[in-house]
């Protein structure tokens, strides 16, 4: 490790970066899982979170939490930090906005310069598209960055093509992986409460939004009624974000000819991940429906509207996904037919990986985590 604590008695404690406290089931997971590999090395470390939503943020992860935006509280905060943490989740990145990627680069600038030591930690990178973007991406990583753990392989092919060397890079998979399940009366209570029936056959939609939504919610639609006509599963819409997501899973609801259920509730991540641990099949958009349903061995069908969904499911050795811009109805039907060939917890080689890269995980974030201590 390049970088070492400081010796001050003064300095201890954790502060985590990333998209946290904006209502997305899977970044809270991540985090969450962020918080549990801590607290397995120090149950009493201080830990404070950096979310759009501190008071619930603090309430749900019984962790200190401020604004992700008041950096002078930031600042003030680092001063005493021994570790800073960014990640879970794909936040080098420029998709979404470069101002997203500036600000989570400032971050990491800030608590090197308070001498805190700084992992990034389950990370996905990419794409970082514009040209200043990525020089500054890699001068920023490669300064201020002690360790980074990846959670797919494309994500380390793109730190290399940037010229990011310096910092410990370790292979590691989604934090959101390794969710607790739910206790199993209550996940039943919770099916119920859904309207879900042990006997019936289900394939869930996760769906958020996408340039190309507003054709493609026909398309959901049709794929629905297929997936029941074919092969007999009703359709469950799950919002995964429900501030973002329950508007289009009910635009795609209301085009079925049969009757799905729409899930659009506040849900936590393990409730999640229990009612599609429950599913036969899966179709996602969303990244972390398809971490959840890789967790628990549902059949899978995924839609690539960013690099990250294709990388994750290229990593766990599933094949089973299109690109976004080659999406289509018989595309689709052409998945569900594959999804629903599989029956739950088929898919051996998909699943010995999977299993394989938890394992990996583990020990990487306990080793990692220990020389932080």
């Amino acid at each position: 490790m390049k970088a070492k604590l400081p010796s001050s008695p003064s300095r201890g404690g954790v502060i985590i970066s990333g998209a946290h406290g904006m209502g997305n089931i899977g970044d809270e997971a991540a985090l969450g899982r962020i918080i549990a590999e801590l607290r397995s090395i120090d149950p009493s470390m201080p830990i404070c979170v950096l979310s759009r939503s501190p008071a619930q943020t603090a309430k749900e992860h019984s962790v200190q939490s401020i604004h992700s935006f008041h950096l002078p509280a930031l600042w003030g905060r680092l001063k005493n930090c021994a570790l800073f943490i960014s990640g879970g989740g794909t936040l080098i990145q420029d998709t979404s906005s470069t101002r997203s990627l500036l600000y989570y680069l400032l971050c990491l600038r800030l608590a090197k310069m308070r001498g805190c030591s700084v992992m990034m930690y389950g990370c996905g990178i990419g794409p970082v598209r514009r040209k200043r973007n990525r020089k500054a991406a890699a001068k920023v990583i490669e300064r201020c960055v002690d360790a980074i753990t990846l959670r797919d392989g494309d994500s380390l092919y793109e730190l290399k093509a940037m010229g990011v060397c310096s910092p410990e890079i370790l292979p590691a998979i989604d934090p959101a992986l390794f969710i607790e399940d739910m206790d199993g009366e209550a996940l039943d209570a919770l099916l119920k409460s859904c309207g879900i029936e042990d006997r019936e056959a289900y394939i869930c939609f996760c769906l958020r939004p996408w340039e190309g939504f507003p054709r493609a919610a026909e398309l959901f639609a049709g794929a629905a009624d297929y997936a029941f006509e074919r092969h007999g599963m009703k359709s469950v819409f799950l919002s995964m974000n429900r501030g973002e997501d329950a508007a289009l899973a009910r635009s795609a609801a209301a085009l079925c000819r049969h009757t799905p259920i729409i899930l659009d509730k506040s849900l936590s991540a393990a409730e999640a991940a229990g009612l599609i641990s429950r599913m036969n099949a899966l179709v996602g958009m969303r990244l972390h429906s398809l971490v959840f349903a890789a967790k628990n061995a549902v059949p899978t069908a995924g839609i690539s509207y960013d690099p990250k969904v294709a990388a994750f499911l290229k990593y766990i050795g599933r094949s089973n996904f299109v690109e976004a811009e080659l999406f289509s109805a018989q595309a689709l039907e052409k998945m569900i037919d594959a999804a629903a060939a599989l029956l739950p917890g088929t898919n051996e080689t998909a699943e010995e990986m999977i299993a394989e890269l938890k394992y990996v995980s583990r020990n990487t974030a306990e080793k990692l985590l220990a020389k932080f201590e």
